[in-house]
This record gives C-alpha cells, sequence and structure tokens, in this order.
C-alpha cells in the first residue's frame, strides 16, 4: 500500500506540473468536466501498477478504465485545492485524496439516491414506507435554507468533500419552494465503466426510480388530491464521479388540492394501504394490458394543466380498464356501474353519470363545443371521472391480489346486466 501511495503522490505532482504548463491553463470546472488522459510518466506508472492488481483488474478490465479512474484522482485532488484557495502540490492533500480513493476503487459496490419534489403533498414530519422517504421542506423564504436542506437530503454533506462536485443549480429550488421531498436510496455492483462519464445511469436507478413512480401512484389513489411530479433528481456517493444530477420537465403549476398526510391516524390509515396495495403496483407488468394502460393514463391527467386534457386523459383511462369494440356508451356504463356496486339504485346513478361524461367526451373530441365554454362542467365532470377510474383500480388490484382476477376480466363484466 506504501508503494501505490508514493506512486500516487508522484503522480499528483506531475499532474500538477502539467497543469501549470498548460496555454492557455484550464479553469477548475472546466478540468472537472474533461475527459482527462494520464500523460507524464508517473501516471503511466502508476496505471501499470493499478493493472497488476488482479482485483482491480476484474472490477475495471482495461488500462483505458484503470487510465480514467486515475484522472477522477486528480479532478478530486484539483478541486478541492480550489476551493481552499491553494496553488501546487500539498503532500497532505494528496494523501487524504488517496486515502478515499484507494478505498472506493476497490469497492466493488456503490450506492446512489433519487429525491423528488412531489407538488401539493402536504406531511408534518418525515415518514417512511418501505424503501421510499417523505420529508416535509421547510418554507422560510430564505435560499440558503432550501439549499441546505436539498444538500442534506442528496446526502451531499455526508458524502461529498468537494462543493463543485455537488453544484446544484438555483433554478432547480422552486421544485422544492412549493412541494414536499420523496427520496429512496439504493445500491447496486459497479460496472466495469463506471468511472466512464458516459456510464449513467448506474445498475438499480431505474428500478428505484419505478418504486418512487409506484408509490406516486399509491398517494394518488389514497385520496383525491393534485399530486404533480415533474422532476427526479440523482446523486451518487461516489466522491469521485461527478455528481450526476438529472431532471426532466418544468414547474408549470403549484395550485391544487393537497394530499394532507399531517394527521397521525391518516397516516397510520395510509399505512395500510400501502401495506395493501404496494404488492400489486410492484407487479404492475404482470397484470392485464388494460389495467396497465388505465393506471398509466390515470397517473398521466395529474400531469397535465388544463382541466381538459386531465378529463380526456381519465376518458382514456376509464375506456381502458371497461371499454368495448362496439355500443360503447350502451356497454361501458353498464360494466362500471356493475362492477363497482350490488345495490341497485347505486347502480343506476353510476350508470347515469357515465352516460352524462360519454356525452361530454363526444362533444370535445367531435369539436361541437369549445373546452373554455364547458370549463365549470368538465372540471366536475373530471373529478367524477377521476374518482370513478380511482375506485375501480384499487378494486381491480385488490382482485388480483386475491388471485380472483382473470386476464379476460372485461368478458366477465358481461354477465351481470340487471341493474
Amino acid at each position: 500500500m506504501l508503494k501505490m501511495k508514493n506512486a500516487f503522490c508522484e503522480y499528483i505532482q506531475e499532474e500538477i506540473e502539467i497543469w501549470n504548463t498548460r496555454k492557455p491553463p484550464l479553469s477548475t470546472p472546466a478540468w472537472h468536466l474533461s475527459e482527462n488522459f494520464v500523460e507524464g510518466q508517473k501516471g503511466k506508472k502508476l496505471r501499470n501498477l493499478l493493472y497488476k492488481d488482479e482485483k482491480l483488474k476484474r472490477l475495471y478490465k482495461t488500462k483505458e478504465r484503470i487510465s480514467k479512474i486515475i484522472s477522477r484522482a486528480f479532478n478530486v485532488y484539483i478541486n478541492v485545492l480550489s476551493e481552499r484557495k491553494k496553488e501546487g502540490y500539498k503532500q497532505g492533500l494528496a494523501t487524504k485524496v488517496f486515502n478515499d480513493w484507494i478505498k472506493e476503487i476497490n469497492s466493488s459496490r456503490s450506492s446512489g439516491v433519487i429525491l423528488t419534489p412531489v407538488i401539493c403533498l402536504d406531511i408534518g414530519r418525515s415518514i417512511r414506507f418501505g424503501e421510499i422517504e417523505l420529508f416535509p421542506i421547510a418554507k422560510s423564504g430564505k435560499i440558503i435554507e432550501l439549499e441546505a436542506q436539498i444538500y442534506k437530503l442528496l446526502e451531499y454533506p455526508k458524502k461529498r468533500k468537494s462543493v463543485t462536485f455537488t453544484a446544484f443549480s438555483q433554478s432547480y429550488f422552486p421544485f422544492f419552494m412549493h412541494a414536499s421531498a420523496l427520496r429512496i436510496r439504493y445500491v447496486f455492483n459497479k460496472p466495469d465503466t463506471f468511472f466512464d462519464y458516459s456510464s449513467f445511469p448506474p445498475p438499480g436507478h431505474d428500478k428505484a426510480k419505478q418504486k418512487i413512480d409506484n408509490f406516486i401512484t399509491l398517494l394518488r389513489l389514497f385520496k383525491r388530491s393534485d399530486l404533480r411530479v415533474e422532476n427526479y433528481f440523482s446523486s451518487l456517493s461516489s466522491l469521485f464521479v461527478p455528481s450526476f444530477v438529472s431532471y426532466s420537465g418544468s414547474l408549470s403549476q403549484r395550485a391544487g388540492k393537497d394530499c394532507s398526510l399531517v394527521d397521525e391516524r391518516e397516516i397510520r390509515r395510509l399505512r395500510a394501504f400501502f401495506n395493501k396495495l404496494i404488492p400489486a403496483l410492484q407487479k404492475l407488468s404482470e397484470l392485464p394490458s388494460s389495467i396497465q394502460i388505465g393506471i398509466e393514463y390515470f397517473n398521466s391527467s395529474f400531469q397535465k394543466v388544463y382541466p381538459h386534457e386531465r378529463f380526456i386523459d381519465l376518458i382514456i383511462a376509464l375506456d381502458a380498464l371497461f371499454g368495448v369494440k362496439y355500443e360503447t356508451t350502451y356497454r361501458v356504463p353498464l360494466r362500471v356501474a356493475c362492477f363497482l356496486e350490488k345495490d341497485k339504485a347505486k347502480r343506476i346513478d353510476i350508470r347515469n353519470g357515465i352516460e352524462k361524461i360519454l356525452r361530454l367526451r363526444g362533444s370535445l373530441f367531435h369539436g361541437d363545443v369549445h373546452p373554455e365554454r364547458k370549463r365549470r362542467e368538465i372540471e366536475k365532470s373530471r373529478t367524477y371521472t377521476e374518482d370513478i377510474v380511482r375506485k375501480a383500480i384499487i378494486k381491480l388490484l385488490t382482485l388480483y391480489l386475491k388471485g380472483e382476477l382473470i386476464s379476460n376480466y372485461k368478458s366477465s363484466m358481461e354477465v351481470n346486466y340487471i341493474l
């Protein structure tokens, strides 16, 4: 290990000299973002030394990738040096970077965090549901305090020592100003390309993101609200891989009905709901495609801005769950009514309600009426349809968990048409 440390420090010292002789010299951020190469003899000596290590050869496969993990070490050194307003080679800093680096590159595993601001989610304390953690965001109005909360949730102070590696644009802050935060951690085996800039997302990222999406679906099924998710921010625990903060979408609206999880009884009720239905959502791909499509458009309706867009998505969800090729306006209302209710009077009410929204759908789809002229009616119909779709999805998922849902479940609805 001493031989390796000495070779590492010699490499850093040599690389500093190369850094200082560049014309023009690269700025620190430019160096951090560049794909650097091992240029000097000391760097090549270190690379050969690392490549002789059987474990590192097994983990990273080629000399090219070994070179990249060496250059990542210099990236960290030069950034920390810059932040401390120092110049040149510092033995103590080089040794400290080496100790972190050698531990990191010898580990076959790493971890990451996905942090999602959820608009219209009101919580009073941190809550955990399995792997999912919910956090309130304090709304003090001070950017520096908001930044500190976000950095803490992304685990920057705990796992990152370089501010440059934790850059999080202030343009992202508005997503958290009107939201609570949802977080999941995941652990993964490093691919041999782990230190390549092009290796993101790492193994396990998409699966972890799907768990977040499943939980958001669960919250939307739990109670009526206007939950919105427009961004997913990701952070890796490794100091020697840039903090890949990914994002998508834009903040289009903040208003809406909150999903309030402040009351302890409500939290207990959600926990029971979570334990009941999350097993079905985790096996969503095994459900009939009609249910998958219904859930997809149910969720999509929450991401739309205009009431008529949300209403249309919910109509698509309803049709996916209960639709039929022929006599749609007659048979779909009957199917919905007979599936959701046993009481005759309630069945008639639901049938009449579905027939009414299908007539409104026809008027919108065929251009007979402008959405703005029917805005109030559309909003009322959207809420009604959302409640129907929510109730139907919950019942279908429950039947699936009981083993009572057949793949062609729609055909069984034809049996009972008596209101």
